[in-house]
């Protein structure tokens, strides 16, 4: 019993340096290239349109939305930066795409669905 304990207790160590030897891994940028991380910055220095809001003809896609740990949001559709004062529909969800001509919406999942199965005796 005693050189289990001895074993476990190795086999702790061991771990535990190994994990202290490595930098940490944390999530520091959404977009990879130098290009889109300027890219991006630059956005955010940008003023606002001041309400200012352009119609848009045809499709539109929304591509993408971050909110940031202050609260301000960022998303960008059809490729391009949306300012905040850009009302979007609260039902439209990442990727999905409005037809203007006739108010239509055309979900990323098509006739799909999402499903979530929690594990049984979790919250």
């Amino acid at each position: 019993m005693k050189a289990h304990g001895t074993i476990v207790l190795i086999a702790l160590s061991i771990g535990y340096q190994a994990c202290a030897a490595q930098p940490e891994n944390r999530l520091e940028r959404l977009f990879f290239t130098p290009e889109q991380r300027a890219n991006l910055e630059r956005i955010r220095r940008l003023p606002s349109s001041n309400g200012e809001i352009h119609e848009t003809r045809g499709e539109f896609t929304l591509n993408g939305e971050i909110t940031r740990s202050n609260g301000r949001r960022i998303r960008w559709g059809n490729n391009q930066h949306i300012p905040d004062e850009v009302a979007l529909p609260a039902t439209l969800a990442v990727g999905d795409t409005l037809l203007n001509e006739n108010g239509n919406r055309l979900s990323i999942l098509g006739d799909g669905k999402i499903e979530i199965r929690r594990a049984k005796g979790k919250p």
